[in-house]
């Protein structure tokens, strides 16, 4: 690995202190305002510097090296700031699909076992259904707050932490633990280090190679990252991307 800290957040800092005012991210904002559709605008500067509070936060509340956080709510700036600041601080991202169904959830959180969860009171409500999700001991909602759920405002730290305090990282180390819906079976995770991260990044860029104002459109969030670690500009598209059929 090439990277000074093994840090995959470390491309993201390095293309906002490079290049700031650079558009990053374009997403929309509200599916249901066709044709006019809000969005959200981030540039590397901005995404930079809303990752860096995140981390702060993160780590005000108590997470930090090897801590596993359940990462579950709409695709947003939100989403990938606070991706981006969990890796940042040596702490470890868990994606679940919430259409598997309560069991396989149950049997996900239980594999898991992450010590924070950062959701949407949809998901968080069942808390009273689910004994494994009722037993993360951190709980943020990004909508809502209540017994025992902080509102996402709590992970906002009082300043933004500087880039040289981005934890280091070795090949091995966790950074993305994502699970399979257990059709067949019981979910499998699938473990993913900064290294691995790195060479996916790697493998893309030699793919895909960069050129000087490209502009991409993605729906894969994976994808998305590799565009912000290479200093390309991303746009989601239109559309709910948890429904491609009605695209």
């Amino acid at each position: 690995m090439t990277l000074k800290t093994g840090n995959m957040s470390e491309l993201l800092f390095d293309h906002g202190i490079t290049q700031p005012d650079k558009v990053a991210l374009v997403i929309p904002h509200d599916y249901e305002a066709r044709p006019w559709c809000r969005f959200e605008t981030y540039t590397f500067g901005s995404l930079s510097e809303r990752t860096r509070v995140l981390m702060t936060g993160l780590r005000e509340q108590g997470i930090g090296d090897g801590d596993r956080v359940l990462v579950l709510f709409p695709v947003s700036g939100e989403l990938y700031a606070l991706c981006a600041a969990i890796y940042a601080i040596g702490a470890v991202a868990v994606l679940i699909d919430p259409g598997m169904g309560a069991k396989r959830i149950r049997q996900a959180l239980e594999t898991a076992s992450p010590k924070a969860v950062v959701s949407i009171k949809a998901f968080l409500k069942f808390r009273w259904l689910i004994p494994e999700l009722r037993q993360i001991p951190l709980k943020f909602s990004m909508d809502s707050s209540g017994w025992g759920v902080l509102p996402f405002a709590a992970l906002e730290g009082h300043s933004a932490a500087p880039v040289e305090s981005l934890t280091k990282r070795k090949d091995e180390d966790q950074a993305l633990i994502t699970f399979t819906s257990g059709s067949t079976g019981r979910p499998k995770g699938a473990d993913r280090h900064h290294a691995f991260l790195y060479e996916q990044h790697s493998a893309l860029k030699k793919a895909y190679p960069p050129i000087d104002g490209q502009i991409d459109m993605t729906c894969l969030p994976v994808v998305a990252f590799h565009n912000m670690s290479v200093g390309n500009t991303t746009i989601m598209p239109d559309a709910d991307i948890a429904r491609p059929g009605t695209v």
